[in-house]
C-alpha cells in the first residue's frame, strides 16, 4: 500500500476533537479527584484551581467526548479522503474499497466519495474501468459542484479553497476541453497551494504540465510531466503530455522511451500505439516506426496523417514504388498538404530523377507556406543539387532564412557545412560543424565534421574521429575510406596497407573499389597505380574518384585522348562540377592544337 496522506483540514478538525477529549475527560490532569489545574495568567507561582462548575458558572462552554464510533470515522474519512487526493488509478480504487468496507453503509458522504472516485477516473483516467455503481447524490457538494462546471468546460472559482481537492478540482476542466487561458494564473496558484499541502499527489504537477504545455513551454511542461509520472507510473496522461513535449523540444529518442512503457501498460490501446508511432517517427527510428503505423492503418485505413507517415518511412528506405503509390493514393484526397509536397519532391528528385519537376514542386509548396523551415530546407537541398535557384532563391538564401530563426537547426548547419567543403571553404567548413556537433552527434554530423578534418588536414582530430565512425561503422564504405584518408593524410601508410588487406577478401564490389583506388595512392610504381585503379574500376565503373584519379594518370603523361575519356565520365557523374567542366574544356584545347 502506499503511504497516506491525511489532509490538513482533517487532521485539524480531529486534533481538535482529541484536545476536546482529553479536556473533558472526568478527573483527567488529576490525582484524587482534585479539580483540574489550567496553565495562563497568573500573579504568583500558585495557579488557581478550577472546577467544572466554576468553568461552567464563568460562561464557557463544556466540551463533549467524542465516542469511539465517532473517532473511528473521522480516521475513515481521512483515509478516503487522502486516497482520492493522490489520484492515481489504484489510490481512486483504494479509497472505493475502504468505502465499501465501511459498516456505516451508504452515508451521504460516502456517496460523494463514490461520486467523485468514479468522475476522476472516468475524466483522468478512460482506459481504466469504472467497476463500481455510481450513486446518487446530494446538490450542493463543492468538490462535485467542481467537477460538473469543469465538464461544461468552466473553471469553477467558487470552490472556497477550503481543502486540497477544492484547489485541485476546478482544473478539472483542462483535461475535458481546450479553455482559454485566463484562469491559468488562478488555477496555478491554487494548484501550487495543493501541492503544499499535499506533496505526494500527482494531480498538481499533472495540471501544471498540461497549463505550461498550452502555453508553450515545453521545457516546463516536460518537467512537470515527469514529476507527476515518476512519482506513479499509473498516471498515463503524465506520461503522454511528457511524449509530447519532449516530441516538441526534439527529444524523440527519450519521447520514444516513455511511449514503450506506456504501451507496455496498455498494450491494446490505439492511443498508445500512435505515441509509440509519434515517438519513433520524431526518433527517425524508421523501423521501430513501421509496425506501429501499419497498426494505425489496419485499424484506420483513411487516416492520412498515418498514410503520410508510413510514405515517409518508405522513402527513407528507399523503397520509392510503394511510396510513390502511397503518395498517389493520398494525392486523391488532398495534393496541397505540406508533408505531401515534401515526400513527392523527394520522390521525383531521388527517383524518377526529374529535377525539374521537383523544383516546380517545391516552389508550388514554398509559396503555400512561406516561412516553413522543412520547405525551405527541401529547397536548400535540390539547389545546392542543381544548382538552379527555387522562386529566385538559392540554397545559402535558404538556409540563412532557417538559420535566422533557428540558429541551431541541425539541417540547416549540415547543409551550409557541405556547401562550404565543396568550395574547399576549409575554416567555415570547421567553424560550421563545430556549431553542428554541439547540436546534434549523429554520424551524418560527425561525418561532415570528418570531412571537414580531412580537408582542412588537421590530422590528429581526424584520425580520432575516423576510427570512431570506423569501429562503429565498419561495414560502411564511407567510414572505411574515411579512415583510409586519415591513416594516409597522417603518414601512416603501413597502417593503411593493413587494413586495405584486411578487407580486400570478401569486400562487396563497391567497398573492393575504394580499396583498390586508396591502394593505387599507396602504389610507388606507376604501372602498380594504373593497375589498381583499373581494378577499382572492374568493381564499380562509376566510382568517380577512382575516374578522376585515372584521367590524372593519363594526364601526367600527356595522354589528352585517354585522359578526355575518363574526365567525360566524370562530368556525366557530376554534371554540375564547374571544375571539372573547366578541366574538360582545357583538354578540348589541348586536343585542338
Amino acid at each position: 500500500m502506499r503511504g497516506r496522506n491525511v489532509p490538513g483540514a482533517v487532521v485539524s478538525a480531529f486534533c481538535v476533537i482529541l484536545i476536546a477529549a482529553c479536556a473533558s475527560t472526568p478527573g483527567s490532569g488529576s490525582a484524587g479527584g482534585k479539580p483540574a489545574r489550567l496553565s495562563g495568567k497568573t500573579d504568583g507561582e500558585n495557579a488557581a484551581d478550577v472546577s467544572t462548575v466554576s468553568s461552567t458558572n464563568g460562561g464557557g462552554t463544556p466540551l463533549t467526548v467524542p465516542s469511539r464510533e465517532e473517532l473511528s470515522r473521522n480516521e475513515g474519512e481521512a483515509a478516503v479522503v487522502s486516497r482520492l487526493e493522490r489520484g492515481t488509478p489504484e489510490s481512486i480504487r483504494e479509497a472505493v474499497n475502504l468505502v465499501r468496507q465501511d459498516s456505516k453503509g451508504m452515508t451521504d458522504r460516502n456517496r460523494v466519495f463514490l461520486a467523485l472516485a468514479g468522475e476522476l477516473m472516468k475524466i483522468l483516467y478512460p482506459l481504466e474501468p469504472v467497476d463500481w455503481q455510481l450513486p446518487s447524490i446530494p446538490d450542493g457538494n463543492p468538490w462535485l459542484q467542481a467537477v460538473r462546471s469543469s465538464r461544461m468546460g468552466v473553471y469553477d472559482y467558487n470552490t472556497g479553497n477550503a481543502d486540497f481537492l477544492a484547489r485541485v478540482l476546478p482544473s478539472l476542466v483542462l483535461v475535458i476541453s481546450p479553455t482559454s487561458v485566463d484562469f491559468y494564473p488562478e488555477a496555478a496558484k491554487a494548484l501550487e497551494d495543493a501541492a503544499v499541502r499535499n506533496p505526494s499527489s500527482v494531480l498538481p504537477p499533472l495540471f501544471r504540465g498540461m497549463i505550461a504545455e498550452r502555453s508553450e513551454s515545453p521545457v516546463a511542461a516536460a518537467a512537470w510531466y515527469r514529476k507527476a509520472w515518476t512519482a506513479d507510473s499509473g498516471c498515463y496522461p503524465a506520461g503522454e503530455g511528457l511524449v509530447r513535449t519532449l516530441i516538441a523540444s526534439k527529444d524523440g529518442a527519450g519521447a520514444f522511451t516513455v511511449a514503450k512503457a506506456l504501451s507496455g501498460d496498455y498494450p491494446g490501446a490505439m492511443q498508445m500505439t500512435k505515441l509509440c508511432a509519434q515517438a519513433s517517427f520524431a526518433a527517425a527510428n524508421w523501423d521501430a516506426c513501421d509496425p506501429y503505423v501499419l497498426t494505425v492503418l489496419k485499424a484506420e485505413p483513411a487516416n492520412s496523417v498515418y498514410l503520410l507517415m508510413r510514405a515517409r518511412i518508405l522513402v527513407e528506405r528507399k523503397d520509392y514504388l510503394k511510396a510513390n503509390s502511397l503518395l498517389d493514393a493520398y494525392a486523391t484526397v488532398d495534393k496541397t498538404n505540406r508533408d505531401y509536397l515534401i515526400l513527392k519532391a523527394r520522390v521525383m528528385r531521388e527517383w524518377n530523377k526529374n529535377l525539374v519537376s521537383a523544383i516546380g514542386i517545391l516552389e508550388d509548396a514554398d509559396r503555400r507556406y512561406p516561412g516553413d523551415p522543412d520547405i525551405m530546407l527541401a529547397a536548400a537541398a535540390l539547389s545546392y543539387q542543381t544548382g538552379k535557384t527555387v522562386n529566385g532563391a538559392g540554397g545559402k538564401d535558404f538556409v540563412n532564412r532557417v538559420l535566422a530563426g533557428d540558429p541551431r537547426n541541425p539541417q540547416a548547419l549540415a547543409l551550409l557545412a557541405n556547401d562550404y567543403i565543396l568550395s574547399s571553404a576549409w575554416t567555415d567548413a570547421l567553424a560550421v560543424t563545430s556549431t553542428l556537433l554541439a547540436v546534434d552527434q549523429a554520424p551524418e554530423s560527425l561525418s561532415i565534421r570528418l570531412r571537414a578534418l580531412l580537408g582542412s588536414q588537421s590530422w590528429g582530430e581526424a584520425l580520432s574521429l575516423s576510427k570512431r565512425l570506423y569501429d562503429s561503422e565498419r561495414d560502411s564504405e564511407n567510414a572505411v575510406s574515411w579512415r583510409l584518408e586519415a591513416l594516409i593524410g597522417s603518414g601512416d601508410r603501413a597502417g593503411a596497407s593493413a587494413l586495405i588487406a584486411s578487407r580486400l577478401d570478401g569486400a562487396s564490389a563497391g567497398l573492393k573499389s575504394r580499396l583498390y583506388y586508396y591502394k593505387g595512392g599507396l602504389e610507388t610504381d606507376p604501372d602498380a597505380q594504373l593497375a589498381a585503379l583499373r581494378s577499382s574500376l572492374l568493381a564499380d565503373p562509376r566510382n568517380v574518384d577512382s575516374l578522376f584519379a585515372t584521367y590524372r594518370w593519363y594526364y601526367a603523361r600527356k595522354d589528352w585522348r585517354k585522359a578526355q575519356y575518363y574526365l567525360k565520365q566524370v562530368l556525366a557523374i557530376s554534371p554540375g562540377n564547374g571544375e571539372y567542366a573547366k578541366l574538360l574544356a582545357e583538354l578540348d584545347e589541348l586536343l585542338a592544337q
